[in-house]
């Protein structure tokens, strides 16, 4: 579980301090929620805080009892990795590595020392849960936008995270192949996982347990 108290998030700009996030409090938990709200409410930064990828400046935010503000960058690197898996609009993956080489690359980051050939298997089926095992030694570089992004999925979920934190992943997709991702969404909350996901598009929320609204960086809904 996720447990946001007041929460405030802001940034230097020029001799002014801008709250991105103002006093939000908050409990995420299973299943698939939705966070909207309009350009620059605060939606991606609220991932980026979840994620210790950025600091803030008060309030607190404790995920699975363990509050994130007292973990060193080294530590929050290992529990991230542990943890949460991150999956972009951009994608982010290495152009030139195949489909299974980018999945497989968390694991030689991960603390858990497994033989090669387990965290071969572990990547296998982070592919194979995603739907794409056919593509398996394409380069990502020939895929389709669609696959790129249930690649990056894969290798957001191969180290088994009980969270997902997902910024506008169905941004840049057809319908279509947001059907596809949404899917693959699905069957991951499914097993037990708290999916998050950055959306301006109200079809994608609208599949989604819950809504949470976020408007110049106050929560409006939740």
């Amino acid at each position: 579980m996720i447990e946001i108290k007041n929460l405030t998030k802001e940034y230097v700009q020029g001799r002014s301090r801008i709250a991105a996030l103002k006093d939000v409090t908050l409990t995420l938990g299973e299943g698939m929620t939705a966070i909207v709200g309009t350009s620059g409410a605060g939606k991606s930064t609220l991932l980026h805080v979840l994620s210790g990828m950025e600091p803030f400046e008060r309030g607190s935010v404790t995920i699975d009892d363990v509050p994130i503000a007292g973990l060193s960058e080294k530590e929050m690197a290992a529990f991230r990795n542990r943890n949460i898996g991150m999956v972009m609009q951009q994608y982010s993956l290495i152009p030139d590595f195949s489909v299974l080489e980018n999945v497989w690359l968390p694991l030689t980051f991960s603390e858990k020392r497994c033989p090669r050939s387990e965290r071969l298997e572990l990547a296998k089926q982070a592919v194979r849960t995603v739907g794409i095992e056919e593509l398996t030694g394409r380069p990502v570089d020939t895929l389709s936008g669609g696959q790129m992004q249930r690649v990056a999925i894969a290798r957001a979920i191969v180290n088994s995270p009980r969270y997902l934190f997902a910024d506008e992943p169905t941004g840049a997709l057809d319908g279509e192949n947001t059907e596809k991702v949404l899917e693959v969404f699905r069957k991951i909350a499914e097993g037990g996982v708290c999916v998050l996901i950055v959306t301006h598009d109200m079809h994608v929320a609208g599949c989604c347990r819950r809504i949470v609204r976020l408007e110049d960086g106050r929560l409006v809904r939740s």
